[in-house]
């Protein structure tokens, strides 16, 4: 799952923290928070060339209800499909094919 957190108000802390919360922990062997400090966000981006900060979801870890009355975003397929050729990962390259399959079948679909 992408997710794509706005960086201003804190609004970046409490969402790493509430994952964090939740079971999620970063790929990469440091603390979920430092992902927050903008000198460091920028350090590894210049220096270690990093487009994308990975989480993933402990096993055991409980599961996140956001509740009836909360709207959540969700991005395009043309919007995904657009970030992940910015990320450019081997596994964006690969989800960029599902994607464009998914949206060809979507509009055959809609065809009368």
């Amino acid at each position: 799952m992408d997710l794509f957190i706005g960086f201003g108000n804190d609004n970046l802390k409490q969402a790493l923290l509430t994952l964090q919360t939740h079971g999620f922990v970063p790929l990469l062997p440091v603390p979920i928070l430092d992902f927050a400090d903008p000198d460091k966000r920028k350090m590894w981006i210049e220096q270690k060339g990093m487009v994308v900060f990975q989480l993933y979801e402990v096993a055991d870890a409980a599961r996140i209800s956001l509740g009836v009355a909360t709207d959540v975003p969700i991005a395009s397929i043309a919007h995904l499909i657009q970030l992940k050729r910015i990320a450019n990962r081997p596994q964006d390259l690969s989800d960029i094919e599902k994607l464009q399959l998914i949206q060809m079948l979507n509009s055959r679909e809609a065809k009368p």
